[in-house]
């Protein structure tokens, strides 16, 4: 994977954007990129006075002045986030709507990397990802990092289906390990169909394990698969091949390895339909315990 050049990090100067800035000072960081930090302050409208017919509406404080004291806290978060960090910096306030103004800055900074923050929840509440941070990985030109409070682990799970479009989120997880120093596992996933039949039936009894449909047989040749493609990619990672849906193995499986990164692909559209950002990835952002890259493919 190229090195990320230019990176874009959207902030609302909450807790879980701190998480974001830190992630993204890191990565510009480490690959000597350029880090545009983006903040949007929308000024508020209210009914004014007059006597008209209908009211007009006008700003419920000085618009100058709001945009000062947001610029102020923008700036007193990057000087507090950045400690320790060194990156060609740029700081902007946008008025627009926050996740239209990030994905808006993306394009016109060419961004090869967007870094947005999430709602730090567990459990059930982990299923709450945030409307920006959604919007956001649905309609980014570019790949997206998810951040959240992770564990120093040093584990990346990388999930595949072996699709061409998966491939670079392959390649991408590899130069995540590498920089981090972790151990790289690479997860595929296999739907099977029910082995019970309906009900007043007799239960299909499973295949042979040396028979070629068997489970146990897919299952073989798929991990073959996988071994291959890596091989072909140059990425040494270890390789689980699990049964089950993928939008419920992958984030299971980040939790049991307490992976500090998960790695999923996404295919690489443009226009409207890059909203179309995938079941799959689009689950593993909600309910992964840690920070998730989504790779876009182009």
């Amino acid at each position: 994977m190229a090195p990320y050049k230019n990176i874009v990090c959207g902030t609302d100067l909450s807790d879980p954007s701190d998480v974001a800035l830190r992630q993204a000072f890191a990565l510009a960081e480490a690959f000597g990129a350029r880090l545009a930090i983006v903040h949007v302050a929308t000024v508020h409208y209210g009914v004014g006075g007059g006597g008209a017919p209908i009211p007009p509406l006008s700003p419920l404080m000085d618009p100058e002045a709001f945009r000062k004291d947001a610029d102020a806290q923008l700036q007193r978060q990057v000087e507090r986030v950045q400690t320790g960090f060194q990156a060609d910096l740029e700081v902007c306030i946008d008025s627009n709507s926050e996740s239209a103004a990030i994905v808006r800055f993306a394009e016109s900074r060419e961004a090869d990397l967007v870094v947005v923050g999430s709602k730090g929840a567990t459990g059930l509440r982990r299923m709450l990802l945030g409307s920006v941070a959604e919007s956001v990985v649905r309609h980014a030109p570019c790949s997206v990092l998810v951040a959240r409070p992770s564990p120093s682990s040093s584990q990346v799970l990388a999930a595949t289906d072996l699709s061409k479009s998966s491939l670079p989120a392959l390649s991408a997880a590899h130069a995540a390990a590498l920089r981090r120093n972790a151990r790289l596992t690479v997860l595929h996933c296999m739907d099977f169909p029910p082995t019970m039949m309906a009900i007043g039936f007799a239960p299909m009894l499973p295949a042979d394990p040396e028979d070629p449909n068997s489970r146990v047989a897919q299952m073989k040749q798929a991990d073959l698969q996988v071994r291959s493609t890596l091989a072909g990619l140059g990425v040494t990672a270890e390789v689980l091949v699990e049964p089950g849906r993928a939008r419920g193995v992958i984030p299971d499986a980040a939790e049991q390895l307490s992976a500090e990164l998960v790695v999923v692909g996404t295919h690489g559209r443009t226009g409207l339909t890059r909203m179309l950002l995938g079941s799959v990835a689009e689950s593993v952002v909600r309910h992964a315990p840690c920070s998730v890259l989504v790779v876009r493919a182009h």
